[in-house]
């Protein structure tokens, strides 16, 4: 089927019934049999592994070794891991339970895939967060409709390419098609469909969550929020600024992990922002090479204007990186650092999604981080401590799913990937998030030269009852 800026339903509606027909034969495939087909499409992502960059920095204005480190090699990672890992994550397990009456019985757990479900791939991330997914998705049997953003025009009929290369097209275990919020819709209302994996920002995401419960359809949400982070005064003051330049302005701010606030003990607060300014105007020059006017995923310009004049307003500085009017590009935001910021600024209360962050001194980084839970809870967390042991204690006050110490803003393949609270409902890969793409079944037999009746059933009698009761005053 042919890559259209938008498809219409009636495709759509096609797509669907193909991966509804599809899971009847792919559910039914060995495991092994699903594995060789992850094995192959890896094999095609990385024989395709600089078009695929190319693609995207072309289409997002990402240089190409970010394409690489944020978008192929993650997809490398998970398809490895995952054929490596799967065999013992769905394996069957045997579940006895020593009581009185069930001792005999042989009960045994199964995973069990859910039917085709849907992916709504971003636009920031138009080939990793879909296509890990899918490979997530489709290893324990399911099919997968992977609805791309209809602003994404080179990278879909890539992922079509590849899909179709590994053989994942023909056998209908999935299909690629780009569609705008109207096709979202559709397909949560879709019953073929049996669950919603969404990647996107915060409205958007409960717009889906409220219609996914209005048709009682599962989903797992990850809305973004963007990252915290929290200097301590024994921080390696170079390391620290340095990781997070990277971090604030990687994807130009364009991250659902970019670093969007920092804080910093005010002991050290003003050699660190010396230092980060020094960082930030560095890296600048380094995405600002790459950057083509008029292509790809550009930050909202009127409404990060809005939020650095606002923190002008109620007296914050604001440090924009320089560049030489030579090198001023169309649509390129220049990178954006707000100090002496405060709780009451915008900067503080929404996500910035874009190459400004927001830096605040602090005395007391324990206070800072049970404040920020209150506040603008986000997505990941960064400590910056040469004290293992304080760094870890600042991680167990952080409420979000994830926490980097001395580092900041990656995934691996064997870690849960999630949000909490407003930034995500559910989480994603390794095994501990293996019950999201699949549905429990547990199965227990009586062995047959037991007895052919059970105390529990009837007839009922009062010895039952006085021995039921003897149980339950003495076996617990």
């Amino acid at each position: 089927m042919p890559i259209q800026t938008n498809t219409p339903i009636e495709d759509a509606e096609r797509a669907a019934s193909q991966v509804d027909l599809g899971f009847k034969t792919w559910s039914h495939l060995s495991l092994k049999t699903r594995i060789e087909s992850i094995r192959r499409l890896r094999r095609v992502v990385s024989k395709n592994a600089r078009r695929i960059a190319e693609a995207i920095s072309k289409e997002n204005n990402r240089p190409v070794i970010e394409a690489l480190s944020q978008e192929v090699l993650p997809v490398l990672e998970m398809a490895k891991h995952c054929e490596k890992k799967f065999p013992k994550w769905l394996a069957r397990r045997r579940l006895p339970y020593r009581r009185p009456g069930f001792w005999q019985k042989k009960n045994t757990l199964f995973h069990e895939p859910i039917g085709p479900v849907g992916i709504f791939a971003p636009q920031n991330f138009p080939f990793s967060m879909g296509m890990m997914t899918l490979i997530y998705s489709i290893l324990p049997g399911n099919t997968v409709f992977l609805k791309t953003s209809n602003k994404s025009r080179l990278v879909p009929p890539l992922i079509e390419e590849i899909l179709n290369e590994a053989g994942l097209i023909a056998s209908k275990a999935a299909v690629v098609l780009p569609g705008d919020a109207k096709m979202g819709q559709w397909l949560i209302q879709n019953p073929c469909i049996k669950k919603i994996f969404f990647f996107g920002n915060r409205k958007s995401g409960e717009e889906v969550a409220d219609l996914c419960q209005k048709h009682s359809k599962p989903f797992v949400l990850e809305m973004g929020g963007g990252s915290t982070a929290f200097v301590s005064v024994d921080a390696d003051i170079e390391l620290a600024a340095t990781g997070l330049a990277w971090s604030s302005f990687y994807t130009h701010g364009l991250s659902c992990i970019a670093t969007e606030r920092i804080f910093v003990d005010e002991r050290i607060a003003d050699k660190f922002i010396s230092t980060f300014k020094l960082k930030v105007t560095n890296f600048q020059a380094d995405m600002a090479t790459t950057w083509k006017e008029g292509a790809g995923n550009s930050p909202d310009l009127s409404r990060l204007n809005g939020l650095i004049a606002d923190a002008k307003a109620q007296g914050a500085e604001v440090f924009q990186a320089e560049m030489p009017l030579s090198e001023e590009k169309s649509g390129f935001f220049r990178f954006t650092v707000i100090y002496d910021a405060t709780q009451s600024m915008r900067v503080f209360n929404e996500d910035i999604f874009g190459p400004v962050v927001a830096v605040q001194a602090v005395l007391d980084l324990e206070k800072a981080i049970s404040e920020s839970n209150n506040d603008f809870q986000p997505m990941g967390v960064s400590i910056w401590s040469r004290n293992s042991k304080q760094a870890y204690d600042l991680a167990k006050i952080a409420q979000t799913g994830k926490v980097w110490i001395n580092d900041s803003s990656f995934c691996l393949p064997h870690l849960p990937w999630g949000g909490w609270g407003n930034t995500g409902r559910g989480n994603l890969f390794s095994e501990f998030a293996i019950q999201e793409v699949t549905q429990l079944k547990w199965v227990s037999k009586h062995p047959g030269r037991f007895s052919r009746s059970r105390f529990w059933w009837n007839p009922y009698s009062s010895w039952k009852e006085k021995i039921m009761l003897k149980i339950a005053q003495n076996f617990f």
